[in-house]
């Protein structure tokens, strides 16, 4: 199995294992896709473009997630 199906596989393990104890919230979707290599943090000085996502939550310099090379195949 190639290394990127099973981070795949790891994050949606992660999320159906704790589903029986409540839900997941959005704060743990995102370390989750930390932990499983979906979301890459990239420190950034000044908004990456005009809709700059990070830009709405914070001063610069920062810590921006973005989306790893295996969500943007």
């Amino acid at each position: 199995m190639s290394e990127e199906l099973e981070r795949l596989r790891a994050f949606a393990r992660e999320i159906i294992d704790n589903l029986p104890d409540g839900g997941i919230e959005g704060y743990d979707l995102h370390d989750l896709g930390v932990k499983h290599g979906l979301l890459v943090p990239t420190e950034v000085e000044e908004p990456c473009g005009e809709n700059c996502y990070c830009a709405e939550y914070g001063d610069f310099p920062m810590t921006c997630y973005r989306k790893s090379i295996l969500l943007l195949k």
